[in-house]
């Protein structure tokens, strides 16, 4: 309903929102386990920090998670 309300209830806008998420998140998760992996510290946090602000718009408990991971 929070994300709803973030697009002034536009479904459709709600949607694509999610579609690039679902498009984004998988590769940025992947970096930041190759950061994690390889002591790339910066590569982690700049792929946990994106994933933030993605996941934030979402859900605030998913946004509290990757502040926790970032």
């Amino acid at each position: 309903a929070a994300a709803l309300d973030r697009v002034g209830g536009n479904r459709d806008a709600l949607a694509q929102l999610a579609e690039v998420f679902a498009q984004e998140a998988p590769a940025l998760l992947l970096t930041a386990g190759d950061g994690l992996r390889g002591g790339d510290y910066r590569r982690l946090r700049t792929a946990a920090h994106t994933l933030k602000g993605i996941v934030g718009f979402f859900s605030a408990d998913a946004a509290a998670a990757a502040v926790a991971l970032e």
